[in-house]
């Protein structure tokens, strides 16, 4: 599965970001010879900026999402999966009690969106108030800090590393504070993640085990109990024993199979997630054919016949022979 546009982009929102910031912080410089009211009109007017960059940002997520699950949302709404919108979208994550599909994936990922949002906003309010507030102070104490081209260039560079160090800290306070609402660890983001690493190596089905403990706090309650910990936190060997516990009344293990093979694609897997499938979903029948396995246990190398299944089809798709075992 290719990158698309929106995902390249967000790839590398960190650079973004720093840009942003530092860019921020020399708007915010330069309005200092027009004095006090200056400096505030262009604090507000960097809060719009962000607001703005934030907006896009999220439509780029929203735009990301629409093209990882376009098939599964056009077969449930009967429509052209390129034609697919995130209201769309929308309508099958909600609630079934509001008409929608109840996919849990897709709700806490856009409820995600939302609560992320509103914090990045929150947190630049902050930061260029602190950074707005501290130019005032100097441009009062120091009426000459920008006079001179030495002056300015030095002021400007000190202003955005400021800003951007002023914008970091407060998001690093923020978290400590109000919990990390960072949705890049998201579900969905991790089923992304492996549609694009799957044809370089394949996924474990602890990895697949705990995005269902992720989306299912009743099932990461019950483990918590019987082991002590969230499932992610367990040691491998108990990981192992707790998926191969559930495997009857989940096929993660055969899930997993079916996906390094490429009968499932990771997108469909969400909905397998979210504990919701439907007949006519586009691998409907790959699924439910998985509960007519015997139930499998997770061998200690766990990738070893996963790795060999996984070569074996890449090869061929590249139209290269498969490396026979009699040549050695």
């Amino acid at each position: 599965m290719e990158k698309s546009l929106a995902e390249k982009i967000l790839d590398n929102k960190e650079t973004v970001a720093t840009v942003r910031r530092f860019g921020i912080g020399v708007l915010l410089a330069l309005s200092i010879p027009f004095g006090v009211g200056g400096i505030i009109a262009t604090g507000a007017f960097c809060v719009g900026l962000n607001a703005a960059v934030f907006g896009v940002e999220k439509k780029l997520r929203e735009r990301q999402l629409v093209d990882f699950y376009k098939d599964e949302v056009g077969a449930f709404l009967n429509k052209k999966p390129d034609s697919v919108t995130i209201d769309d979208l929308r309508k099958v994550a909600a609630p079934v009690e509001e008409g929608g599909k109840g996919i849990t994936v897709l709700q806490k990922e856009l409820e995600g969106h939302k609560t992320h949002q509103k914090f990045r906003t929150l947190y630049s309010v902050v930061g260029s108030a602190i950074t707005t507030g501290i130019l005032v102070g100097l441009s009062l104490a120091f009426p000459g800090f920008t006079s001179g081209a030495m002056g300015m260039v030095i002021g400007l560079g000190l202003a955005g590393l400021g800003h951007n160090l002023v914008a970091r800290t407060v998001r690093g306070i923020g978290k400590m504070i109000f919990g990390d609402h960072d949705i890049d660890n998201s579900v969905s983001q991790r089923l992304i993640k492996i549609s694009h690493e799957i044809k370089q190596k394949p996924v474990a089905p602890v990895e697949v085990f705990n995005l269902l403990a992720d989306t299912h706090p009743e099932l990461q309650s019950e483990i918590k109990q019987t082991y002590g910990k969230n499932y992610a936190d367990l040691p491998v060997i108990q990981k192992k024993q707790v998926a191969e516990a559930y495997e009857e009344q989940y096929r993660i293990i055969g899930l997993t199979e079916e996906i390094n093979n490429g009968n499932i694609r990771p997108s469909m897997a969400g909905f397998i997630l979210s504990h919701h499938l439907d007949p006519q979903l586009p691998d409907y029948q790959d699924y439910q054919s998985l509960f007519t396995k015997p139930v499998s246990k997770i061998s200690d190398n766990a990738l070893a016949s996963d790795d060999a299944t996984h070569t074996k089809r890449l090869l061929a798709e590249r139209g290269e022979p498969t490396p026979s075992k009699s040549l050695h």
